[in-house]
């Protein structure tokens, strides 16, 4: 049935994606991963050790990890809902909520690494499988743990896929090929359809094609959710959070390696003589010269301007500005750049509209897990999955700084004032059973004392609620006013 042709076939959208995957996924690891992925360009006629030392001595700054860590973190510090309708007292339901890959990563911890690895890639595969067993019965079942499991595999492994139509219009996943492990001599595939799943190996020296287990699929549909963190085109195929990122990341990566080889340059300059000249570099050395010597042949030191070095300061700079707007990160950055409060909110609400878009594409993925799950058990997913879908990037420190000038210019209206108490409390409480509290002692009915004033500016001690629709019936208000008689009396 397979050959080794068939066996070894990719899909187009792979060749065509899986080098720009394996850049994302060193640009978000960083470390010896980026270095051994040697992103740095090379110069003309430089040699492989010489360029293995810029390797190790060129810093990475990791936008690409900033990126995705900053959107995951406003996701998953949000409220994630979930009702499990009637598995709420499946026996299996708890192990799976402590160890859901059967690795010892509870459900929770596992779908937020999805989360970052679909941020990643674009898109990543996990899987609802349930290991095959003797069992005869649901009681031997539970007796020997035997439970689904949920697997993740990158887009760098899943190597070939399929699409149908079904008569209904759905888009159904047909076909699916997953590279499980290559050594020297062979390579591992795992094929799933809604028919069976075939696990079989493919010899590198010789046509050779073996299968070593065929199953039959209980489900009649391959139990992979695919989690996308962006929707494309092309079925399988996700949009990455860090598909330009990447690509400005590995150009702050090169121009760090230029600042670091004219600092080198700067500080051991270059001897230049003639072959007569017995000279030597460091500090205190001597230089010895012909006494017939051409003026203009005497020794010199070849070093770079600095200036070089601060223009490619600024250029990073400039780069990492770039980042932060492609991102939509500069409203919640530490770093500031001159912007109207006008732009600063349009930035704010891209954020929440990105954020909101990867929340219910989690959402949804999620649901599909929990419907295989319950296909495995036996029963049908009647549950409800809530993500948040709207997220509060206001910047805090200059909504602080906001309220603070609105209690400095005198505000004298109570409720006026209780709002801005209640702003302040929403902008440094972050529970929000505490923050209701908060707000419930600050809306309270006890009466807060205060002034108000005439027509002439006079004042008036407000002592009671009656007090107050006594002098608001007479027209009195909590903003002192100066007639224009008043005012123009010298």
């Amino acid at each position: 049935m397979y050959t080794k042709e068939t066996l070894d076939q990719v899909h187009p959208e792979y060749v065509a994606n899986i080098a720009r995957w394996r850049l994302y996924a060193d640009s978000y690891q960083g470390g010896a991963a980026y270095r051994n992925g040697e992103y740095l360009f090379k110069y003309h006629l430089e040699t492989g050790g010489e360029y293995s030392q810029r390797l190790d001595e060129t810093p990475l700054e990791n936008h690409c990890r900033r990126t995705i860590d900053s959107y995951s973190s406003f996701i998953y510090g949000s409220t994630i809902e979930r009702n499990y309708g009637s598995i709420e007292n499946n026996p299996n339901l708890e192990p799976f909520l402590k160890d859901a890959d059967m690795d010892g990563r509870d459900f929770e911890a596992f779908i937020a690494s999805a989360s970052k690895q679909a941020a990643i890639y674009g898109a990543v595969y996990i899987f609802v499988d349930k290991p095959t067993n003797n069992a005869g019965t649901r009681a031997e079942e539970l007796g020997q743990g035997i439970r689904p499991y949920l697997a993740m595999v990158s887009p760098e492994n899943v190597i070939d896929w399929h699409y149908e139509r079904q008569s209904n219009g759905a888009m159904i996943m047909t076909y699916l090929k997953v590279l499980i492990e290559k050594t020297q001599d062979t390579k591992t595939y795992k094929i799933y359809t809604p028919e069976e799943t075939i696990t079989a190996i493919s010899s590198l020296e010789s046509d050779l094609v073996s299968i070593v287990d065929q199953v039959p699929n209980p489900l009649g549909e391959i139990p992979c959710v695919v989690l996308y963190n962006n929707r494309s085109w092309t079925h399988g195929i996700g949009i990455s959070d860090i598909a330009d990122v990447a690509d400005i990341q590995r150009s702050i990566y090169s121009d760090y390696s230029e600042i670091n080889q004219l600092i080198k340059l700067s500080n051991h300059p270059t001897l230049c003589k003639t072959n007569s000249v017995d000279a030597s570099a460091g500090s205190g050395a001597i230089v010895s010269m012909p006494e017939d010597l051409d003026a203009g042949l005497k020794p010199y030191l070849l070093s770079p301007s600095g200036q070089n070095i601060t223009t490619l300061l600024e250029t990073i700079n400039r780069k990492v500005e770039a980042i932060e707007k492609m991102t939509h990160l500069d409203s919640v950055s530490g770093q500031r750049t001159a912007r109207s409060g006008v732009a600063m909110l349009i930035e704010q609400k891209a954020l929440a509209s990105t954020l909101s878009g990867k929340a219910q594409l989690l959402q949804l993925a999620e649901e599909q897990i929990w419907r295989l799950w319950c296909l495995w058990e036996g029963t049908a997913w009647d549950g409800e999955i809530y993500y948040p879908d709207s997220f509060d990037t206001r910047d805090r420190q200059q909504d602080l700084m906001n309220l603070k000038l609105a209690q400095e210019i005198g505000v004298t209206d109570p409720m006026l004032k209780k709002y801005v108490q209640m702003s302040i409390a929403s902008a440094i409480v972050d529970d929000e059973d505490a923050l209701q509290q908060i707000n419930d002692s600050i809306m309270s009915d006890e009466f807060v004392p205060h002034t108000m004033y005439d027509a002439q500016g006079n004042e008036y001690q407000v002592n009671s609620q009656e007090d107050h629709e006594r002098y608001e019936a007479l027209g009195y208000t909590h903003e002192q006013m100066v007639s224009d008689d008043n005012s123009n009396e010298e």
